[in-house]
């Protein structure tokens, strides 16, 4: 028996409740989060390559990251990226390969500990210190320091038969090698929006799989656990191992890529609607079923065109609905640097 399947009814079921709803979409130019279209590209490039390799993990156990940047109060990751925008501004040279080859956990934890709240640290700074050394040590002495090369050593393919495709370059960089490719295909939503790719082959292009998109394709239903053992570690908070982290993975995004067939909407956008309203509605341990908290409500009602603003857009094609004998789905505990 395979440890989870992909329900198709439920698929169908939750693109019908997506489709009452018309959505805009990010150019991810806009402050606090991100630099502006007047950004030298080049530098923009840097930001969000090594924004993206350090983009996992914001939360752990219980410790809060919290605070406010530019009189907005943010948590998890936008206060990340916003943090990381604020220390662009302060100084461009953060977000150089040669600033990255030598960065340590103190640099990390002066960039991304929140200025009002000491307390509000990120977590995992020696971690991510290594990652970011990595990362400025390989794009310095391959491309020359510029992640806008690596782009260009593609040549818009994500897979090539020579192995010079995006998603095979990126591979080489520590905080890029999760095998379901989680920071690569953000990272690509990045570049392509920003309009620095054009990808040729976009049947490789997939949602990045990460907690909340997880548990999004659990409480939806569209993927179904139908092993007894990992059902219980779902349950019960018990981590799972690296097999059945890219089991669990593997099926989120083929249920995921159904349902773009489905909408039809490319992975890329269809990732915008799922992270943003998922983050705001599909909480733990309760959700929020049939209301925006007031905190996320502004950023995220500006992605409705048309449609019952102010409802969850999975709604009634949610199999956990106003259900809560289904909110025990969650994402498995498992501990990575990958997402």
């Amino acid at each position: 028996m395979n440890l989870l399947s992909v329900d198709e009814g439920q698929v169908s079921t939750l693109a019908s409740s997506l489709r009452r709803f018309q959505f805009s979409f990010d150019r991810f130019d806009e402050p606090p989060l991100y630099p502006s279209s007047e950004t030298e590209p080049a530098l923009a490039a840097n930001f969000f390559f090594f924004m993206v390799a350090i983009d996992h993990r914001i939360r752990r156990d219980s410790a809060q990251y919290s605070g406010i940047v530019d009189g907005i109060g943010l948590h998890g990751a936008e206060l990340l990226w916003a943090l990381g925008k604020r220390r662009l501004d302060l100084d461009p040279s953060f977000f150089s390969a040669k600033s990255m080859e030598t960065i340590d956990r103190g640099r990390v934890l002066e960039a991304f500990t929140s200025p009002d709240s000491k307390s509000a640290k990120i977590s995992g700074p020696e971690e991510r210190a290594n990652l970011l050394r990595d990362a400025g040590r390989v794009l310095q002495r391959r491309f020359d320091g510029s992640a806008l090369k690596v782009v260009e050593a593609s040549r818009g393919f994500l897979v090539a038969p020579q192995g010079n495709g995006l998603l095979e370059i990126l591979k080489d960089f520590e905080a890029y090698r999760d095998p379901l490719s989680k920071k690569s295909f953000l990272l690509i939503k990045f570049l392509e929006r920003r309009g620095w790719i054009h990808v040729l082959d976009p049947w490789h292009v997939h949602v990045p799989a990460d907690n909340i998109l997880q548990r999004l394709a659990l409480r939806t239903g569209i993927v179904r656990v139908e092993n007894p053992d990992l059902e219980r570690k779902i349950r019960l908070g018990t981590p799972i191992t690296s097999e059945e982290d890219n089991a669990v993975r593997s099926e989120v995004l083929l249920a995921f890529d159904h349902l773009g067939d489905k909408l039809p909407l490319a992975a890329t956008h269809l990732d915008d609607i799922l992270w943003e309203f998922g983050r705001a509605h599909c909480r733990i341990p309760t959700p929020s079923c049939d209301r925006i908290p007031d905190r996320t409500s502004e950023r995220v009602r500006r992605l409705v065109v048309s449609g019952p603003v102010g409802e969850c857009p999975f709604g009634h094609g949610c199999s956990a609905y106003l259900r809560p004998e289904r909110w025990f789905l969650k994402e498995p505990a498992f501990d990575t640097l990958f997402y």
